[in-house]
């Protein structure tokens, strides 16, 4: 047994002792179970990195016709493994085949198919010593910049072993996976729509929760934001050298959120690198070194469409920034090359657009041609709160670039979401020289810009343009100050600016830890109840409500869609607006009530918070009529309150006279 099958074998080992002994001893000291618990989060995460990181390796390597593994190749290797197992998981679900026995089979599966190059998966055991490599070698500006970056990604391993919090992933980022698995199959879901849409990474969060541990999905997720630094910092070493590799990195961690965004069980960095290393990958075919990597392209942007419908608009953006790129090389060399990538890309994507055409009648359910039983109205409605971030898309919309850097309040869900402003060094490649890889970031770019503008302007929906951007920005710089005397002061200088923003999203990042004391519950110094009834403003009153309900009673959440830690009796509003289709749907309040009983409801479950948050994202005043027409008349007439606070209010249906 060579030394990498020995390393795997005790981690799987440790692994499954961690796991036995969680399970069989029932009065173990709260510090020590969560002690247990995070080990096992955290170990399971390694092993399925492992899995995913050597039958990804086989892939890349078959693909390129490569006999020899190269450490910068790895990040290919484990995005994609984690699509590739993400596709099969997805493939077995459709097929009625979605269960904890199901998923421990195609991961022993994927093991044996790529366990020639376990020690390509376990790539990330490599990493300590080349990051003191770097330290060794490093300035002492750069070394500093070197301990910020370690200590913002610590701060968010923090954020990530909590229990789930954010309220995309109560949602439907878990609650999507843990309703497949409780049904052995993955199904339509029309009612919580988002879970019909490309869910690649989520397959493999249910693993985790398959495992018992929610907190699984949100290391997972971290993991890709590790990777998508790393990512970052290799292509604009190798377009620009080292010291443009750790400013374009320092330019990505200089945006607040990133370390939160990572935090969280959702998709939305995943998102973003495989869409960075289908750039790579574009970037190694032009080099020359194998068509391969043209297909590798091709599946790590069919991986991006598989992950998130908005990845459609990066399929446009990498179309249009091949052509103008490869421009010089001949029409029909041209369009072979592109039918390779494009071919790659739809097969890779689209068995999920497929299933939601064959089971609903839309690709894209539920935008723009509705499906499910859902009607126009209900898409309007939808499309109308989507379409409500920034300043939309108009002549005056076109302001929307420079303010979602300055006055970032429209754009945001969350507050910490803004952009680094020194992003806007990017603009320095309007300066020549022109060098092909800067043509075809800024033509990346400038398409998803577009894209972005046209859509749902959040600055969220940015994420995969920021390391694209954030590169851009080095090598422009680079190029720029190359021909100054000065240079190496001007780069020095900029370094140590972006070592700042970076210091602020530290700063930022451990405000949220202190303020919401996640350190408690990690300890095992706070309950598991006693932390989300801080953290999660709706899980106190769900619990009270819960205990309301009779096992055969059923309960409609209205304007609020965090279901995650309810159970099946819990209808949740995944759309935020099932008042509204109600009133549309039966007019008047006698029968929305008659309606409700006839399906065994019996307590409604109103978001105050939420309701107040459509309502400020609906110009139409839908929203807030339907909410006041509830509160001031329904309420009082077909209802009894249960419970109240500051966010929630719990009402029980009365019975008819």
């Amino acid at each position: 047994m060579n030394r990498s099958n020995r390393v795997f074998a005790l981690m799987v080992g440790a692994l499954a002792l961690i796991g036995a002994l969680t399970h069989m001893l029932a009065s173990i000291p709260p510090v020590l179970r969560a002690a247990l618990e995070n080990s096992m989060s955290i170990l399971l995460v390694l092993v399925v990195l492992a899995i995913a990181g050597s039958a990804g390796a086989k892939c890349v390597l078959w693909l390129t016709g490569s006999r020899k593994s190269i450490d910068e190749d790895a990040l290919h290797y484990y995005a994609a493994g984690i699509g590739a197992l993400g596709t099969v998981m997805f493939l077995l679900g459709a097929a009625c085949y979605f269960s904890a026995s199901a998923l421990a089979l195609v991961c022993v599966a994927a093991f044996i198919f790529g366990r020639q190059h376990l020690p390509e998966g376990l790539a990330y055991l490599k990493v300590p010593g080349a990051l003191f490599r770097l330290w060794q070698r490093s300035t002492i500006a750069v070394k500093v910049l070197f301990l910020l970056i370690y200590l913002v990604f610590f701060t968010a391993l923090i954020e990530a072993l909590v229990p789930p919090w954010g309220y995309d992933s109560l949602m439907y980022h878990l609650q999507a996976p843990r309703l497949y698995l409780q049904d052995g199959q993955i199904r339509a879901l029309p009612e919580l729509w988002q879970a019909n849409g490309p869910m690649i990474l989520q397959m493999l969060y249910a693993i985790g929760l398959a495992a018992g541990t929610d907190v699984f999905p949100g290391l997972l997720h971290l993991s890709t934001g590790v990777m998508l630094s790393i990512g970052t910092f290799l292509i604009a070493r190798r377009l620009g050298g080292e010291g443009a590799g750790w400013l374009a990195v320092a330019l990505l961690l200089g945006v607040p959120a990133f370390p939160l965004w990572s935090s969280f069980a959702n998709v939305d960095v995943a998102w973003a690198l495989f869409g960075l290393l289908a750039f790579d990958a574009l970037l190694r075919w032009r080099e020359g070194r194998s068509r391969g990597w043209l297909v590798i392209a091709g599946l790590m942007l069919g991986f991006s469409m598989a992950s998130k419908y908005l990845a459609l608009g990066l399929l446009a953006a990498i179309s249009a920034a091949f052509l103008l790129w490869r421009r010089d090389d001949g029409v029909s060399r041209l369009l072979r090359a592109l039918a390779v990538l494009l071919s790659a890309a739809l097969l890779t994507a689209s068995p999920w657009y497929l299933r939601n055409w064959v089971e609903l009648g839309n690709p894209v359910f539920p935008f723009y041609f509705g499906g499910g039983g859902w009607p126009q109205a209900r898409v309007d409605q939808l499309l109308i709160y989507m379409h409500s971030f920034g300043r939309g898309a108009s002549v005056r919309g076109l302001l929307a670039f420079l303010e979602v850097f300055f006055k970032p309040e429209a754009f945001r869900t969350i507050g910490l979401e803004r952009l680094n402003p020194l992003l806007l060094l990017s603009l320095l490649a309007l300066v020549p020289p022109f060098r092909k890889p800067k043509r075809l970031l800024g033509s990346l770019i400038l398409v998803q810009s577009v894209a972005w503008w046209l859509g749902s302007q959040q600055i969220r929906f940015l994420l995969p343009l920021i390391p694209l951007v954030s590169i851009l920005a080095a090598l422009a710089l680079h190029d720029v100050t190359g021909r100054l005397s000065g240079s190496t002061t001007v780069r020095g200088l900029a370094l140590v600016a972006a070592a700042v923003f970076v210091g602020a999203t530290l700063f930022s990042n451990l405000a949220v830890v202190y303020q919401l004391r996640f350190l408690p519950v990690i300890a095992g110094l706070e309950s598991r109840d006693a932390f989300l009834g801080r953290v999660v403003y709706d899980y106190h009153a769900m619990q009270t409500a819960l205990d309301e309900l009779a096992p055969a009673d059923r309960m409609l959440m209205l304007w609020d869609g965090q279901s995650y830690y309810c159970d099946a009796r819990c209808i949740p509003d995944a759309d935020q607006a099932a008042w509204l289709n109600l009133t549309s749907i039966h007019g008047d309040h006698s029968a929305i009530a008659a309606a409700l009983r006839e399906e065994g409801i019996t307590l409604l479950f109103v978001g105050k918070g939420d309701a107040e948050w459509m309502i400020a994202h609906d110009p139409t005043g839908a929203q807030a009529a339907a909410y006041h027409g509830f509160m001031a008349a329904f309420s009082q007439e077909y209802t009894t309150p249960v419970f109240e606070d500051d966010h929630i209010l719990v009402l029980r249906m009365l019975e008819p006279e």
